[in-house]
């Protein structure tokens, strides 16, 4: 039972803790993505890489820690991407309020996509974790 008088709105303090919540989203994600991409180069620095199923392998193996760590920043980094289009969404002006809902749908889609593509890195480590029979898992 809704207890204030009547013509009064409780929703002013959810409005505000939206609007913080939305602007930290905005600032917090793309950290993630630097972060993630920092540790990518960090293991990389000696010359390895992704770029076929065994050099993924081999460098899930070498540095299974920090492979791991990067995937769950660029996954958070995903998360956070979504409510940031949200607000963004929020900040375009009236007139172009179907095309601020398109684009931030189209961008909130992308990265939820992203986030998925970066979680099937799990089965790489997986496999590297596991450390028999490499060569038949490049393969």
């Amino acid at each position: 039972m809704d207890t204030s008088a009547p013509g009064t709105s409780t929703a002013g303090g959810t409005v505000k803790f939206r609007s913080i919540a939305l602007a930290g989203a905005l600032f917090v994600a793309p950290w993630g993505f630097v972060v993630a991409n920092g540790t990518y180069a960090w293991i990389t620095r000696n010359g390895g890489s992704d770029l076929t199923g065994a050099d993924a392998l081999t460098l899930a193996a070498a540095h299974p820690g920090a492979y791991r760590f990067a995937m769950v920043m660029a996954m958070l980094g995903s998360l956070l991407m979504v409510p940031a289009a949200i607000g963004a969404m929020r900040l375009t002006h009236r007139r172009a309020a179907k095309l601020g809902l398109i684009g931030g749908m189209l961008v909130a889609g992308g990265y939820i996509c992203y986030f998925a593509l970066v979680r099937a890195d799990t089965i790489t480590l997986a496999m590297a974790a596991r450390g028999d029979h490499l060569a038949d898992y490049a393969r």
